[in-house]
This record gives structure tokens, C-alpha cells and sequence, in this order.
């Protein structure tokens, strides 16, 4: 990953960290991000890194998010990473490329943490050395699972029906896989390019044909709104549209489309006539211009 896509970099509070917090911002939800800086300050645990990946290269918003991180008098270590770069998934690897503990927490400036939340990832690590991808779970701003079907009592290893349902700011990554892998996510997907959907579960499906231990735990660590794929006319059609290129890129023309035709019919039963035959050919569209698997 070339270095001229990073404009600057600043760390405060340089120490020995266990895990990195890696925030991808673009700036604009300030105070989203000082209630995050106080729930972290809060932390059982010191030894974290708060990496702010800011895709923003004006020196006003830098400016802002310090000014939150002084005002707070944070004595955790935190590092801003500015970049000129568009795309939330080229922002993600960034961030893993840039994070200075051997553990990555994925974050976005509207999550809220827990007390506890840095201890419980850390520990669980520490419990799973050969889990490489670790999930937790998420609440949502009305204190119950973000994704129901992410319901679990015990540690088990992810499979290919569990990962779809996986939200990216569940994910911790450890730096091993990351040095193997570059580019972990596949920067053509996810918010900022034409197939804004899908990217987490694309990475994971990746790294389970390689063979990485990716185990699911059941263990809260985040709260985030409630996810919403939009249900206008435009935001429908638009996620249909992504939908198709992500299960072709994730299980090829035929499971793609298979796939696709089986999940829009079942949300055509469900919004009735906001939901119409014309959405399955955008997300058909999708599949034909979805990009192909990089070797």
C-alpha cells in the first residue's frame, strides 16, 4: 500500500499497547466521536490505542478531533492518521496497516463502548491465540442485539451462513493477518464506491477459503444504531444493486444469482409493493458488473 495516501500521521501518549481501536472517520460527527473519546477514556484497561483514520486532509477537522482528545485529557495513547483517500474499506486497511498493537478492534464515530469493552476483547484473545478474525456482538441504540441471529452462548468457529450476518464494527483483527494480507478488505466494496454493501462478509469469506480460524464470540463489546439499508424508492434499488454484486463476488455467477433471486423475492413478500420485480433486475445488474476475485 503506497505511502502517498497517507498526509500526515501524530500519536499522544506513546506506550506499550495490547489492542488498537480503529476509528474510520470522515470528520463530520464530532460529537459523536467526543462521546466515544469519554466512554474510552472510562476503560477498566489502559493499555489501548485510539487510531483515528480521518479521510478528511482539511486541517480544521483534524484540528476539531484534537481538540475533543485535549479537552478530555485522554492518557490513553491515540494516533491520527490523516489521508486524502475516498472509500470506507480503503480507510479500514489503512487503519490495519497503521495500528501499533498486535490486536484490531474495527470502529465507526457513532459506536459507544462499555467499561469493560477493551478488557473483554483483550481477554478473549488471549483465550483464542489461534483465532486470527474474532467477532463479538453489538447492541443497538435500544439495548438489544444489533443482528438477533448473531444470538449465541458459547465460542464456536464462523461458517459461511454465519458470517453473513456479521457487522464490521464486530470484528477484531490480529496484526499477523494483516501482514500476510495487505489488503484485507477489497477497497472496490463498501461505502464510498458504487457497491456500498457487503465488505465485512466478503473479507471473512475470503480469509475462511484460506483457511483462517475466524471464531464468533459471545461477548457484547459495542453499541451502534440500528443498521437500516434504507427503504425509499432510490435506496432500495441502490441495495439491490450492491447486493447482487456482493453475492456474485462472494459465490460467483451461479450461487450469486441463486442467492440474489432467493433474498430480494423474500423482501418482495415482505414490502409488498414498495419492493418490485424492477429490483431484481438492478440486483441482477449487479452481478454482471461486479468485479471479479483478485489473485
Amino acid at each position: 500500500m503506497s505511502d502517498r495516501t497517507v498526509v500526515r500521521r501524530r500519536t499522544f501518549n506513546q506506550r506499550h499497547v495490547s489492542l488498537t481501536v480503529a476509528l474510520s472517520t470522515v470528520g463530520k460527527r464530532i460529537a459523536s466521536f467526543e462521546q466515544q473519546v469519554i466512554d474510552l477514556k472510562s476503560q477498566t484497561r489502559s493499555d489501548f490505542e485510539l487510531l483515528i483514520l480521518l479521510q478528511n486532509s482539511n486541517d480544521l477537522v483534524a484540528s476539531r478531533l484534537e481538540e475533543v482528545l485535549l479537552k478530555h485529557a485522554v492518557h490513553f495513547q491515540v494516533s491520527v492518521v490523516v489521508s486524502d483517500t475516498v472509500g470506507l474499506l480503503l480507510s479500514r486497511n489503512l487503519a490495519l496497516a497503521n495500528a501499533s498493537a498486535p490486536l484490531v478492534l474495527l470502529a465507526d464515530d457513532d459506536c459507544r463502548y462499555y467499561e469493560s469493552s477493551c478488557e473483554r476483547v483483550i481477554e478473549e484473545a488471549d483465550r483464542n491465540p489461534e483465532s486470527e478474525i474474532m467477532t463479538f456482538q453489538a447492541h443497538s441504540d435500544q439495548g438489544c442485539l444489533l443482528n438477533p441471529r448473531n444470538a449465541i452462548s458459547v465460542t464456536r468457529q464462523h461458517s459461511v451462513r454465519s458470517i453473513m450476518s456479521v457487522c464490521s464494527v464486530e470484528i477484531a483483527v490480529r496484526a499477523s493477518l494483516r501482514d500476510r494480507f495487505p489488503r484485507l478488505f477489497d477497497e472496490r466494496f463498501g461505502l464510498g464506491t458504487p457497491f456500498n454493501t457487503g465488505g465485512e462478509n466478503i473479507m471473512l469469506l475470503d480469509n475462511l477459503k484460506r483457511g483462517v480460524r475466524i471464531t464468533q464470540h459471545p461477548v457484547v463489546v459495542v453499541s451502534h444504531p440500528a443498521v437500516s439499508s434504507g427503504t425509499g424508492k432510490n435506496g432500495l434499488e441502490q441495495l439491490a444493486f450492491a447486493k447482487g454484486a456482493m453475492l456474485k463476488r462472494m459465490f460467483g455467477w451461479k450461487g450469486g444469482v441463486l442467492l440474489l433471486v432467493f433474498m430480494l423475492l423474500k423482501r418482495i413478500s415482505k414490502e409488498g409493493p414498495h419492493f418490485q420485480l424492477r429490483h431484481v433486475r438492478s440486483g441482477l445488474e449487479g452481478c454482471r458488473k461486479s468485479p471479479r476475485v483478485e489473485k
